[in-house]
């Protein structure tokens, strides 16, 4: 298990550390982005180790902020792990998810 770190790294750009999992993801994760800084935001997932389905939960709950904020999402380099996961869960494809 590594600890998840989520980091502001440019105005317009987060990155994710670590694993996207169960033992590692809680609410805490759900608020440490403040989608008010900017209009547009790229997640990076470059870093992620290990992946479930509590990821992808709260990758679904950053879309949902960011629509209420008027930003304008981006994730870069989902694992291919998360990628299975949003098809098998019935996530149809979009801007967000390109399964």
């Amino acid at each position: 298990m590594t600890d998840l770190e989520i980091t502001r790294v440019e105005s317009e750009k987060v990155s994710v550390k670590g694993d996207l999992t169960f033992a590692c993801v809680s609410a805490k994760q759900l608020s440490c982005i403040d989608f008010t800084q900017s209009k547009r935001l790229t997640i990076d997932l470059t870093r992620v180790k290990n992946s479930d389905s509590a990821g992808l939960a709260l990758m679904i709950e950053w879309v949902k902020l960011s629509k209420k904020q008027n930003v304008d999402l981006n994730f870069s380099h989902i694992p291919p792990q998360l990628l299975t996961l949003a098809k098998i869960s019935g996530l149809k494809e979009n801007r967000y998810f390109r399964l």
